[in-house]
C-alpha cells in the first residue's frame, strides 16, 4: 500500500502496488469497524458482482476480489486524472469538452443498464477524466442487480437503509424523486441522476439547490430546474430540451434509456461542430468584401486550379475520415474545408410551428405559415429589413404558399374541415382536406380557385398550376391553367394504393417531380407533361419527401431519411433526366429539416427545421364501456418515432415500431419493467407489429425484400419469415383468434382488398371485393368474420356503413356500422364494442348493437393528434399513438 486515495461510506481506497503483475492498482478495502455489519458486507459484495459483470472502456476494471485475514477488498484499475467535480467551471464546460465527457460517460451507464445493472449514485466525484481525456465511471456500491429476485424487495427509506452518517443511500443532489420518496431505483433513476450531471456540466451550476439535505430534497420533489439554455444562452436548445427531459418528476416522463439519450447527444455533437466550422467561416468571409471578390474571382478564373484543390479537398476528406481513436463515422465525418463554404441562417425564431416557405421571385422574401391562436396563417418576411407582414387571418389553417412569377400573387391551401385545422395522414404523410386559394398580394384580395386540391405551384411562365388532388380515385397530380380552369389528370400508376402528390415544376416547363407514396414507402418520380411517361428518380428504402427542383434543372432537392435523421439531400439528374449520381447529403442536424424551396439563384435554399416525435401511451378505460377510469399517460416516450403499438396476448408487455436506431425496427417493452428489447434489425421498414394469440411470434409488414410484405418474427431468438413474396402491396396483417389464419391487405387486385392465408403462408387468397382501406383489420371472436373498412362509402361523422365484415369461409361481404375514420378499428374483448380514432384528436365508441356512438378520450387544441389506438385483451387500457410536434423555425442553407 502506497498512500490514501480516498474515503467514502462505501470504503477507504488506498494507491498501492501489486507486486506479482508489477502495477500499480486502487484498492478498496471495507473498514473494519463495518466489516461484520451484514448490509454492508452485502452491499460490498453487491459491488463486486455488479463491477465484474461489466467490460466497458469507460467502466473502472476490476482486476481481483478478495478477502484475507477477515478484511474484504477489491484491487482495481486505478485511474489517473480527476473527477469531473474538480473540472467543472463555474459556467460550465466549453461545448467541445461537453460532449467529449458526455457522450462517453451515457455510453457507460448505457451498457451497464444493458447488464440489468443500476448504479444509484452518480455524481461528479465517481467520474474521472483522466490525463489523455478519457472518461471512467467509478463505484458501483450503490448498484442494484434488477435480475435478482431477492433484491427486488430492496427499497430505500429514511428510517431503513440509512449510510452511517444518516443520510439516503446515494448522493441527495443527484437523486431522483423516487429515490428521495424512499422508493425503489431503476434505470430511470439513473437518467435523472445523469440528468443532473449534464445539467451541472453544461451550466456550471446545480439543477437543484438548499441549504440542508430536506431543503435540497424538497428542491428535487418541488422545483423545476431553469432551461439550460436560458442559463447559459450559447447552449443549444435541443440539449436543453434533452436535459429537461431527464429532470422530469414522473419516471414514465423521462427519456426512457441511456441509449437513446447517447444517441441523442451523438447526433447532436455532430450538429454542433458543424455549427461551429460554419461560424468559423463566417468569421473569416467577415473580414472584409474584398477578400470574398478575390475568392470569387480566383475560383472563376482559376477552374484548373480550383478543381486541381477540390481533388486535394476531397482527398483529404477521405484521408481524415478514415477510422481512427476518435471512434466516429467515416459516414457522416465533418470535414472544414468543404463544410466551411456552407451557412446556415435562421429566418424566424417564434415559439410556435412556422413552415412551409417560398421565395419570391426577386430573393427578397420568404413567405410562410405561422401558427397564430391555435390556427396557420400566412405571412412574409422582408430578408433585408426583417419586416413581417401578415398576410391572411381566422380560424382555418392557411398551407402551402406558392408565389406567381411575377410576384403579385400567392396560391395557398385554406382547410375546407369544419374545425378549421389540417393535418397530415400521417406525421410525413400527405395533406388533403383543403382548398386551392389565390391571394392578391396587392390589395390582399383571395378567391378560392379548385376544391379539394391541395400543394399548387404555378409553372415557370405563370400559364398553367400543377396540384395533386384525389379527384377521379387516388390522389394523382394533376395541371390546370392559370385560373384553375380545364384541369386534367397527368401521372396515373398500376395501383389505387399508391398515391402522388406534392409536384415542383422543372424549369423547362415540360415535367414535374412528385412524391410516390406506398404506405411505408415514400419516393420520388419525374413525368413528363406531353407524353404523362414517368419514371422513378429514387426507388428504395428510405423516406423521400416533398421533392423542389433547382432553377438550373441540374438539381432536385428533397428531405430525406437516408442518412439517419430527415435532412436535406439533392438529386443531381442527367440529359437524360435520369439520376446520374448518388444522392448527396446537405444538411445534417438533429432536427427534421422539411419543406425545401430553392430561390430562383440557385443558391439559397429555405426550409422548415421541425421537432417532430410520436410516443405511445395508455389510458385506463372500464372494460365494458371504453370509458377513461384514470388520467391518459405516456408508455414509451423518447424524441424518435415510437409508434402502432399491440399489447401482448396477456397485456403484461407491447410491441410497437420505432427508428430509434436510424431504421424503422421491431420492439418489445415489457410492462413489469424499465427494459426495452429490439426485436428486428436493419434497413426496409418494419410496421405494425401483431402477437400470435400464443405470444410467441410478431407478424408485421415491412420492405425489408423490396416491396411491402408479410413477415414473422420468432420472439426467442429473432428468426423472420417472409410470408409473402409478390411486387404488390402486401399490409396489415393480423392472427386468426386460434393463431392458424392471418389476414392482411393486398392490392394485387389493383385495389386494396383484405385477403387471407394460413400461418405457414399456404391458401393465399381474396376474401372481400369492395375496396378496403388501409390500417387495421380485426377478426370476429370465433374466428370466422374480418372486419374491414372500405375505401370508397366514407364520411366525416355521420353516412353510410364504412365498415363490413366479409365471410372468411364463403367471401360474402355485408355492411357493419360507420365510424369516423375505420382505420384504426379495435375490440373491444367482449366483441360488442369498436374504438376509432376520429380526426387525428378523439377517440369514439361504437356498439355493434347500432346504438349511439359516444365520445371517450379527446385531445385539446394544439395538443398533438392522436393514432393507432387498441384495446388490450383485458379491456382495461387502450394504447395509442401520440404525436406532438414541437414546434418549428424557417432556415437558410448557402453556400452548398
Amino acid at each position: 500500500i502506497l498512500r490514501p486515495l480516498g474515503a467514502g461510506g462505501m470504503g477507504i481506497v488506498y494507491l498501492a502496488r501489486d507486486p506479482r503483475l508489477g502495477r500499480e492498482v486502487a484498492l478498496k478495502v471495507l473498514p473494519p469497524e463495518v466489516a461484520t455489519d451484514p448490509e454492508r458486507l452485502a452491499r460490498f459484495e453487491r459491488e463486486a458482482r455488479s463491477v465484474a459483470a461489466l467490460n466497458h472502456p469507460n467502466i473502472v476494471t476490476l482486476h481481483t476480489v478478495e478477502e484475507a485475514e477477515g478484511v474484504h477488498f477489491l484491487t482495481m484499475e486505478r485511474v489517473d486524472g480527476t473527477t469531473l467535480q474538480e473540472r467543472v467551471p463555474p459556467r460550465g464546460l466549453p461545448l467541445e469538452s461537453f460532449f467529449r465527457i458526455a457522450v462517453p460517460l451515457v455510453d457507460a451507464v448505457a451498457a451497464a443498464h444493458q447488464r440489468g445493472i443500476v448504479h444509484r449514485d452518480l455524481k461528479p466525484s465517481n467520474v474521472m477524466v483522466t490525463a489523455d481525456g478519457r472518461v471512467k465511471v467509478l463505484d458501483f456500491g450503490l448498484a442494484k442487480l434488477r435480475r435478482d429476485a431477492d433484491e427486488e424487495e430492496e427499497t430505500l427509506t429514511a428510517g431503513g437503509s440509512l449510510t452511517e452518517e444518516g443520510q439516503l443511500l446515494g448522493t441527495v443532489a443527484y437523486m431522483a424523486p423516487e429515490q428521495v420518496r424512499g422508493e425503489p431505483a431503476d434505470i430511470r433513476s439513473d437518467i435523472f441522476a445523469l440528468g443532473s450531471l449534464l445539467y451541472e456540466m453544461a451550466t456550471g451550476r446545480q439543477g437543484f439547490d438548499g441549504d440542508s439535505a430536506a431543503d435540497l430534497m424538497s428542491s428535487i420533489l418541488r422545483d423545476e430546474p431553469l432551461p439550460a439554455h436560458e442559463v447559459r444562452p450559447e447552449l443549444p436548445r435541443h440539449l436543453s430540451r434533452l436535459l429537461t427531459l431527464c429532470l422530469k418528476k414522473d419516471p414514465d416522463e423521462r427519456l426512457q434509456s441511456a441509449l437513446d439519450l447517447r444517441n441523442e447527444l451523438r447526433e447532436l455533437e455532430r450538429e454542433v461542430l458543424e455549427e461551429e466550422v460554419l461560424r468559423s467561416a463566417a468569421r473569416v468571409s467577415a473580414r472584409g468584401p474584398r477578400r470574398r471578390r478575390l475568392w470569387a474571382w480566383g475560383l472563376a478564373g482559376l477552374g484548373l486550379l480550383a478543381v486541381g484543390a477540390l481533388v486535394w479537398a476531397v482527398g483529404l476528406v477521405r484521408e481524415r475520415a478514415a477510422p481512427g481513436a476518435n471512434g466516429r463515422d467515416p459516414a457522416t465525418a465533418l470535414t472544414s474545408e468543404l463544410v466551411a463554404r456552407r451557412q446556415l441562417t435562421q429566418v424566424t425564431f417564434g415559439s410556435g410551428l412556422e413552415e412551409w416557405p417560398a421565395w419570391s421571385p426577386d430573393g427578397s422574401r420568404i413567405a410562410y405559415s405561422a401558427e397564430v391562436e391555435g390556427f396557420r396563417n400566412l405571412f412574409v418576411q422582408d430578408l433585408d429589413s426583417g419586416e413581417v407582414t401578415r398576410l391572411t387571418e381566422g380560424a382555418r389553417d392557411d398551407l402551402q404558399p406558392a408565389w406567381s412569377p411575377d410576384g403579385r400573387e400567392l396560391l395557398f391551401v385554406r382547410s375546407n374541415r369544419p374545425d378549421g385545422k389540417m393535418e397530415p395522414s400521417d406525421l410525413l404523410g400527405y395533406y388533403d382536406s383543403g382548398d386551392v386559394w389565390r391571394l392578391e398580394l396587392e390589395d390582399g384580395a383571395s378567391t378560392r380557385l379548385l376544391e379539394d386540391a391541395v400543394h399548387p405551384a404555378f409553372s415557370p411562365d405563370g400559364s398553367a398550376i400543377a396540384f395533386d388532388a384525389s379527384w377521379a380515385g387516388p390522389r394523382r397530380i394533376w395541371v390546370a391553367d392559370g385560373r384553375g380552369h380545364n384541369p386534367r389528370q397527368i401521372t396515373t400508376d398500376s395501383s389505387e394504393e399508391v398515391l402522388h402528390t406534392a409536384p415542383s415544376w422543372a424549369p423547362s416547363g415540360d415535367r414535374l417531380v412528385f412524391r410516390i407514396v406506398e404506405t411505408t414507402r415514400s419516393d420520388l418520380g419525374v413525368v413528363e407533361l406531353a407524353s404523362g411517361m414517368s419514371l422513378r428518380l429514387t426507388d428504395d428504402e428510405f423516406t423521400d419527401l416533398h421533392p423542389a427542383w433547382g432553377p438550373g434543372g441540374e438539381f432536385v432537392y428533397f428531405p430525406s431519411y437516408r442518412g439517419g435523421g430527415m435532412n436535406l439531400w439533392r438529386l443531381r439528374l442527367g440529359s437524360d433526366g435520369r439520376p446520374a449520381a448518388p444522392p448527396e447529403q446537405l444538411t445534417t442536424g438533429a432536427g427534421d429539416d422539411l419543406q425545401v424551396s430553392v430561390a430562383h439563384d440557385g443558391a439559397r435554399l429555405a426550409f422548415a427545421v421541425l421537432q417532430l416525435n410520436s410516443d405511445l401511451w395508455r389510458l385506463a378505460v372500464d372494460p365494458s364501456t371504453g370509458r377513461p377510469v384514470g388520467s391518459a399517460e405516456p408508455l414509451v416516450a423518447t424524441s424518435r418515432e415510437e409508434s402502432r403499438g399491440a399489447w401482448s396476448p396477456d397485456a403484461t408487455a407491447i410491441a410497437f415500431n420505432s427508428d430509434r436506431g436510424g431504421h424503422m425496427n421491431l420492439f418489445v417493452r415489457e410492462l413489469g419493467g424499465d427494459a426495452v428489447r429490439q426485436v428486428t434489425r436493419g434497413p426496409g421498414g418494419d410496421y405494425q407489429p401483431q402477437w400470435s394469440p400464443d405470444g410467441s411470434h410478431l407478424v408485421f409488414f415491412s420492405s425489408r425484400a423490396g416491396s411491402a410484405d408479410i413477415w414473422t418474427v420468432r420472439l426467442e431468438d429473432g428468426h423472420l419469415e417472409q410470408l409473402t413474396s409478390e411486387s404488390s402491396l402486401e399490409l396489415d396483417p393480423f392472427y386468426s383468434p386460434d393463431g392458424r389464419q392471418i389476414a392482411y391487405h393486398s392490392d394485387r387486385s389493383g385495389r386494396l382488398e383484405v385477403w387471407v392465408m394460413r400461418a405457414d403462408r399456404s391458401g393465399q387468397r381474396q376474401l372481400s371485393g369492395i375496396g378496403a382501406k388501409s390500417h387495421f383489420l380485426r377478426w370476429s371472436r370465433d374466428g370466422e368474420r374480418v372486419f374491414f373498412t372500405s375505401a370508397y362509402a366514407t364520411s366525416p361523422l355521420s353516412g353510410p356503413p364504412n365498415v363490413y365484415q366479409v365471410e372468411v369461409a364463403g367471401g360474402s361481404t355485408s355492411p357493419l356500422l360507420h365510424v369516423a375514420s375505420g382505420g384504426h378499428l379495435s375490440l373491444s374483448p367482449d366483441g360488442r364494442l369498436v374504438l376509432d380514432a376520429a380526426g387525428h384528436r378523439e377517440l369514439w365508441v361504437y356498439p355493434l348493437s347500432g346504438a349511439d356512438p359516444y365520445r371517450v378520450f379527446g385531445l385539446a387544441s394544439g395538443e398533438g393528434r392522436i393514432d393507432y389506438p387498441t384495446w388490450s385483451r383485458d379491456g382495461h387500457w387502450v394504447l395509442f399513438d401520440r404525436a406532438d410536434p414541437k414546434g418549428g423555425d424557417i432556415w437558410l442553407l448557402e453556400g452548398f
